[in-house]
């Protein structure tokens, strides 16, 4: 039986049109940088030009809705334009679209527009600022706070561990609205703009590199027409946004070039003369690089395909993100196994592996295991979803299950 995916003349036409455009915009030596960190500013500014071209067209952001600058496409163009991306190594959005969903669950129509036109568009881009020093994966022990002040929101406060590269045109995130409130019903979520006074960002230096800020809030005044949902839906809206960080709308296209780098070293390498491919205990931690990468594969696929055909999801996007966080872990250790110290080269040293990525996986899939919720709290979510926890709870609404788009 062939479970090769065969595509539609249509979708091949699609493709065609995709590559035409890369080929022809994206000159084959622009590419990301293997290491996301090291990201110059004029590499930023190109593709930075590429993704509102992309925008225009409806392919940043291909199934979420016309009229609020998506492409109104189907699934399938999705997949089409992540594999074109990935085949060209063309860096994705530099945005966290995590709140696209929550702006079209829980926005009204002015702020759909307001907000996510820009966004969907490429011409700006967002941070998602959740976690606090007392509070990451516990989102619920927040402590920085909007007070309600007229016809605006004073935000005093920090977040710190957030993703972003250069600065943004938004922040997104909930603050403690009613500080005697009951836990879950005591937060709104705002909208941000930046720069605005009050705001300041510091780059902090971790081990899988500079990508991470802290944010400080100093009486910084919000418009009431950036609270997405009502005064205490805070935790509520943070759900929707959190169910598909958690890996509920999984992936059109998840293709891991990390295995796909093992096998080629595997393959190509000789020590003493001899292929390292021979020996079986190599074999044996590549071929369970491949198969744990293959689950995960379809893992993703699975998910993706019961978001756009509307099924319900409870366990299976923390499923998902469970199984990511473990198996990259696992997968970094078997390559530092087969490769010993070159595993280690940057991309600053003489001949890295594979540019230096190898490299940058042994330090990031190690700092991933925390963000969107570590690996416990996976387990958590899964079990309550399940039934099989004291506490039990239905996956969050997304534009899958509250409305009729499919973004």
């Amino acid at each position: 039986m062939d479970f090769e995916y065969v595509y539609s003349a249509e979708q091949d036409s699609f493709r065609r049109e995709v590559r035409e455009f890369f080929d022809a915009r994206v000159p084959t030596d622009r590419r990301g940088p293997v290491d996301p960190e090291s990201l110059d500013d004029d590499t930023f500014a190109y593709f930075r030009e590429v993704h509102r071209e992309m925008g225009a067209r409806g392919w940043l952001y291909p199934t979420y809705p016309k009229e609020y600058g998506g492409g109104g496409m189907t699934a399938d163009h999705e997949m089409v334009i992540e594999e074109e991306m990935a085949r060209r190594q063309i860096p994705k959005h530099f945005s966290n679209g995590l709140v696209l969903p929550s702006i079209l669950v829980w926005g009204t129509e002015e702020q759909k527009k307001r907000f996510l036109i820009p966004l969907l568009t490429g011409e700006e881009t967002c941070y998602q600022t959740f976690s606090e020093a007392h509070a990451g994966s516990d989102l619920a022990a927040i402590s920085s706070t909007a007070v309600r002040d007229g016809d605006d929101w004073v935000i005093n406060g920090h977040k710190l561990f957030i993703t972003g590269i250069r600065e943004p045109d938004l922040m997104y995130g909930p603050f403690v609205t009613q500080p005697d409130g009951a836990r879950h019903h005591n937060m709104g979520y705002f909208l941000i703009p930046y720069p605005t006074p009050g705001v300041t960002l510091t780059r902090m230096t971790l081990m899988n590199g500079p990508g991470q800020l802290f944010i400080n809030f100093d009486n910084v005044r919000v418009p009431a027409g950036n609270l997405l949902g009502g005064d205490d839906e805070g935790w509520q809206v943070a759900a929707t946004t959190l169910e598909q960080e958690h890996g509920g709308r999984g992936a059109a296209f998840s293709p891991d070039e990390d295995t796909q780098e093992l096998l080629a070293y595997v393959r190509e390498t000789k020590r003493n003369g001899v292929p390292i491919g021979l020996d079986p205990t190599v074999r044996l931690n590549a071929v369970d690089n491949y198969i744990e990468s293959q689950i995960h594969r379809l893992l993703e696929t699975r998910n993706f395909w019961m978001y756009v055909t509307k099924r319900e999801m409870t366990y299976h996007g923390a499923q998902s993100a469970l199984w990511r966080k473990e198996f990259k872990v696992r997968n970094a250790i078997r390559e530092a196994t087969i490769m010993g110290p070159y595993a280690l080269l940057d991309h600053t040293d003489d001949a890295p592996v594979a540019g230096g990525s190898p490299e940058v996986r042994q330090r990031r899939n190690v700092a991933w295991t925390h963000p969107g919720g570590t690996p416990e709290i996976m387990r958590l979510i899964i079990a309550r979803r399940l039934g099989i926890s004291r506490t039990r709870e239905r996956a969050a609404p997304t534009p899958s299950t509250a409305t009729s788009h499919t973004g």
